[in-house]
């Protein structure tokens, strides 16, 4: 239910900035306060359980995938911002989501990876190995951890939109 709710805000009709950074603060905000929620019934409650599915893992994984959502939406708005040096557009009305019957559900970093996906692929792949050698991963605390997953995703998510705003295509075929 709480996927849900996080979808329809992001997904509403956003035609100017000023909509833009309103989603931002409020996913900011979520964010914010289902980390503090986590904190908190870890230090007194329990701690989080994969296993079990007690609380604190299932608030858990709505801070990190509200974290996760955030950083793209982040990248998206600057991938917005620059895809067009004459004009600013406003996320869902670049040029690649004119076919859409609804701009409001386009979303440029999605065109981005659509246009470059073997490149998205094997970049997230090769970052994956780099992660695994730099890290033992199996004895990382949870804050590294989600630091390197943020990295990590607005890494890959970065570079496939530089390639999109300077109209790089890696396909070689």
């Amino acid at each position: 239910m709480f996927g849900v709710q996080v979808g329809r805000l992001i997904f509403t009709e956003k035609s100017r900035w000023i909509d833009h950074a309103k989603c931002f603060e409020k996913l900011a905000l979520i964010a914010a306060s289902s980390g503090f929620f986590t904190w908190l019934l870890h230090a007194h409650i329990d701690k989080s359980s994969r296993m079990i599915a007690n609380l604190t893992f299932v608030i858990w994984q709505i801070t990190h995938n509200t974290i996760l959502l955030l950083s793209s939406y982040v990248v998206d708005l600057i991938c917005a911002i620059y895809s067009t040096p004459e004009k600013r557009l406003i996320p869902g009305q670049c040029e690649s989501c004119s076919d859409r019957k609804s701009r409001a559900n386009c979303c440029c970093l999605l065109s981005a990876i659509n246009k470059n996906q073997l490149f998205f692929f094997l970049i997230g792949n090769v970052l994956t190995g780099v992660v695994n050698l730099a890290i033992k991963t199996g004895s990382v605390d949870a804050i590294p951890a989600l630091g390197a997953l943020f990295a990590y995703g607005t890494v890959v998510c970065g570079l496939t939109c530089l390639l999109f705003v300077f109209n790089i295509s890696t396909k070689f075929w």
